[in-house]
């Protein structure tokens, strides 16, 4: 990748590591001139950019709605931080080498704009799909859809464009269409759906309420549901257990079982175990959509009601 060199100086000093005498700093983060990446790759520098963008509009989101809104953007960070520093140091998985972005950290392997991709694409489906009529067993399975649908376009572009490249020999991503390991989208889609999933459970089990809801959605609460919705210590624990064990639960429940049993031990093609993967995720939603309860509309348009009675002040064209 010729638009990702550096000086061998820079380089030498950024990937020494502090227990070998190298600087901590320079270690742990690095800087480069964005105008050398204009120069060299500007669609790299185009895709910085639009995750920085979309963090900032997602964050801004979570920040006007409140409540539990604001504790799921913080969830994916830590998510996709935990996520991202396994992959380096867990050498199985350590299958992939970025591109240099504006702000690299831990010795010029991890891009800061891929922490904020978790956001970016997490925090959207999320919501999205917690709007939907479905049952809420059904919803982990919509959102690991859903993240996969939007990684998709991102994947095929960013191997094409040298944003990243995969190793060449890996056995575990050597099958692949477009130049994209189907291991990929296996992993979006059982990540999303276990993030989830996780959130769903610690949430009724932690605090006794599960779902994501706003400040106003909480104001309106009788005083005991209130109580339960504005746990902050149960709000932390869910998002530190949620990021924490994320990568490892997908990991035991569904990519050792519906990947490498099939594929390690039976020889069978990863786009045939993705397929049968995807099928049993459609066939779940389809299945949560059929059974879904209507809206209680009378509670619904209390809801309305109050939020309408409440200032909030002129709004913004954005």
């Amino acid at each position: 990748m010729a638009f990702a060199t550096r000086s061998a100086e820079a380089v030498q000093a950024s990937l020494t590591s502090p227990v070998n005498g190298g600087s901590s700093f320079s270690w742990l983060m690095t800087f480069r001139n964005p105008s050398e990446i204009w120069q060299t790759e500007h669609t790299f520098l185009f895709c910085e950019m639009e995750l920085y963008i979309l963090a900032i509009l997602t964050y801004l989101h979570a920040r006007r709605h409140g409540g539990r809104y604001y504790w799921l953007w913080w969830t994916t960070i830590l998510h996709g931080l935990m996520t991202e520093l396994v992959s380096y140091w867990y050498e199985d998985v350590d299958n992939f080498w970025h591109a240099q972005s504006t702000f690299m950290w831990f010795g010029l392997r991890e891009p800061l704009h891929i922490i904020f991709l978790y956001p970016g694409y997490i925090y959207p489906v999320c919501v999205a799909v917690s709007k939907l009529n479905i049952q809420e067993w059904a919803r982990p399975f919509a959102s690991g859809l859903g993240e996969v649908l939007i990684d998709i376009p991102y994947d095929i572009m960013g191997i094409k464009l040298l944003w990243w490249t995969w190793h060449d020999t890996d056995t575990n991503i050597i099958d692949r269409t477009y130049m994209v390991p189907w291991t990929s989208y296996f992993f979006h889609t059982c990540f999303g759906f276990t993030f989830v999933f996780l959130q769903q459970h610690l949430h009724r089990y932690v605090t006794g309420l599960s779902g994501y809801f706003s400040d106003d959605e909480i104001d309106v609460m009788p005083y005991s549901q209130k109580i339960l919705a504005q746990n902050w210590k149960g709000e932390l624990t869910v998002a530190v257990l949620t990021g924490a064990f994320t990568f490892p639960v997908a990991v035991i429940t569904q990519f050792t079982p519906l990947y490498h049993i099939p594929h390690d031990i039976l020889g069978v093609h990863t786009e045939v175990c993705y397929w049968m993967l995807a099928f049993a995720y459609c066939t779940a939603v389809l299945w949560g959509v059929m059974r879904a309860t209507p809206t209680h509309a009378v509670g619904e348009g209390q809801k309305e009601v109050l939020r309408g009675r409440k200032k909030r002040g002129q709004g913004r064209w954005w």
